[in-house]
């Protein structure tokens, strides 16, 4: 077989995987994690005084958000809207009530995790411990 006809199979296969893992699986853990909660918690505006920090990394189960998630955090809500890259993949902005958030493990190198329903997430810690009973503003 000539040279540019195993480059071709290759190139093949890599545009194959590309369109199954970006097609097929990526939506699939975007709907099963952050699309189950923001259809179950719609967005709703942050309250006066509310702290907001762009660009923080989270984790839903499978999926994995690094610097793609805008928080915003008052008294009844944890709100996270989601940056471009995850707006690109289907992540669309909840709010979450913070008593549907759980903390369920200590502060880690400044994350901590949570669990919001039957969904396990890990955040930063800073706002997550609001969820643990602590003052989410550091």
């Amino acid at each position: 077989m000539p040279a540019w006809g195993i480059a071709a199979i290759v190139i093949g296969v890599v545009v194959l995987d590309v369109v199954v893992v970006f097609g097929i699986v990526v939506p699939a853990i975007v709907r099963g994690s952050w699309g189950a909660l923001a259809a179950r918690f719609p967005a709703v505006e942050a309250g006066q005084g509310a702290i907001r920090r762009e660009f923080q990394s989270f984790k839903f189960g499978l999926l994995n958000l690094g610097w793609s998630v805008h928080v915003e955090v008052d008294d009844g809500y944890l709100h996270l809207r989601p940056a471009l890259m995850a707006r690109l993949m289907g992540c669309r902005a909840m709010s979450v009530p913070w008593d549907e958030v759980r903390a369920t493990g200590a502060r880690f190198l400044g994350n901590r995790s949570a669990m919001i329903g039957m969904t396990k997430i890990s955040g930063p810690a800073w706002c997550l411990d609001l969820a643990a009973g602590g003052s989410g503003g550091g």
